[in-house]
């Protein structure tokens, strides 16, 4: 029997594959020029789904008050250009160069949480995993480089604003800022 985590895993798997693939069809394969209405259309429908589960109470949104806007406003920033720079990224790249790109960002947030949350550098093994799982990207992508200044301009945003919001929830989790 799969449990609620395992459903919700696979679910958000499949669902992500999904919104790659629609995405770089509409912007690439339609020519879509759009990208920032595309963010913009996914916004509004994930929040009246957000709250299509919450008059079902499947999920709990707490009453937006002053200071929780203040507490979420850098992390809703950071996730705005998150979204916006992917979209931009995937427009511009093939989606080989764009995932073997995107693993950078998991090596960034690893230098900036031993920078900012943790304060020390990690072990030998998680450095070893993130460093085969750049170069196994780099490799599955080497017979179809393309180069476009742009898109490489967005990735790099789109890692910096990835790590960024990771390591901002992961501080303001520890600090106690955020509530769960």
């Amino acid at each position: 029997m799969i449990n609620q985590q395992k459903l919700s895993a696979l679910f958000y798997g499949l669902s992500s594959i999904f919104v790659i693939f629609i995405n770089k069809s509409l912007l690439t394969q339609y020519h879509f020029p759009y990208f920032i209405f595309v963010a913009t259309l996914q916004f509004i429908f994930t929040s009246i789904f957000l709250y299509i589960l919450y008059l079902f109470k499947k999920v709990d949104i707490p009453i937006l008050k002053y200071d929780i806007f203040i507490e979420i406003l850098p992390l809703s920033i950071l996730f705005l250009g998150n979204v916006v720079s992917g979209l931009g990224g995937t427009k511009s790249l093939n989606l080989p160069m764009f995932t073997a790109l995107r693993r950078f960002s998991i090596l960034m947030t690893m230098i900036l949480e031993s920078l900012l949350v943790y304060h020390n550098i990690p072990s030998y093994d998680i450095i070893i995993s993130i460093l085969l799982m750049i170069g196994g990207a780099i490799i599955a992508s080497l017979y179809d480089l393309t180069y476009d200044t742009y898109g490489y301009i967005l990735i790099f945003v789109n890692n910096i604003f990835t790590a960024l919001n990771g390591v901002y929830m992961k501080k303001t989790t520890i600090s106690g800022k955020v509530h769960s």
